[in-house]
């Protein structure tokens, strides 16, 4: 498996200085969220190629993409939720990455319904720029437990709909990332890995959710992509010491077999 993390993690630092910090620690490989990169570089039409020069910079490619959330609510906002979202879809097309992160919406509020529309119309345009789509679990949205999982799976049988497992926020919702890898592992195309006490992040290896066991079962299951470490720690100073840490302890346990 390949390692990555999230550059959100040092959001408080300019984007050049958070990548040089990133690969300084030893990672080849950032995930970068879209809505960062537009707050931070203010051409829109050249956003994809100063971003491609802040990572040729710090010598990092691309493990994976963020974009805008599919939050429509009811079948007038699908249209211009799916619009907004198309463009950042081309641009990671122009990026080579095969596939776009994009989470559901406010579980009280996003019928299952209104979410499968969106995404099959968010399929549809993606298909022509050979993209594919991973929607990430959160707490409280529509993508929180098993269940809303399987019911995604059975509406939406698409070859380019597939899964960013968020291991630490299924454990924040209460679920078993291991459960999730055993029933959906065909589906995963991404895994993000945090350790947490409750919902509190601590360093991997430390907390309740028993990484070793998720890695291992990923690779039981034949997941082969990246891990990407995605702690939610405040603080850019704790979030540095929590990425170099996390990349030794999964280098750790990856060479243990």
């Amino acid at each position: 498996m390949r390692r990555s993390c999230n550059a959100h993690c040092l959001r408080g630092r300019p984007l050049r200085d958070a990548l040089a910090a990133i690969h300084e620690i030893g990672y080849e490989a950032v995930e970068i969220n879209w809505p960062l990169v537009e707050r931070q570089f203010s051409s829109a039409s050249g956003r994809a190629e100063a971003l491609l020069a802040v990572l040729d910079e710090a010598g990092l490619t691309m493990s994976s993409m963020s974009v805008a959330d599919m939050n429509a609510i009811d079948e007038t906002e699908i249209r211009p939720v799916v619009t907004a979202v198309v463009p950042q879809i081309g641009i990671a097309a122009t990026l080579h990455l095969s596939a776009v992160i994009t989470r559901s919406g406010d579980r009280r509020q996003q019928p299952i319904e209104i979410l499968t529309a969106g995404l099959r119309a968010l399929l549809e345009r993606a298909d022509r720029e050979g993209v594919a789509i991973l929607v990430a679990n959160a707490l409280d949205t529509a993508v929180e437990q098993i269940e809303d999982l399987r019911q995604l799976c059975m509406e939406i049988d698409h070859p380019g709909l597939g899964l960013a497992l968020d291991a630490g926020r299924f454990h924040d919702a209460a679920v078993n990332p291991c459960d999730v890898l055993r029933g959906f592992v065909h589906r995963v195309r991404l895994i993000r890995i945090s350790d947490r006490i409750g919902r509190r992040c601590v360093p991997l290896g430390q907390g309740e959710m028993n990484v070793e066991a998720v890695v291992r079962r990923a690779r039981k299951s034949g997941y082969d992509g990246w891990l990407v470490v995605d702690p939610a720690v405040d603080s850019p100073r704790e979030a540095l010491q929590y990425l170099a840490d996390a990349r030794a302890y999964l280098e750790t346990l990856l060479s243990d077999g």
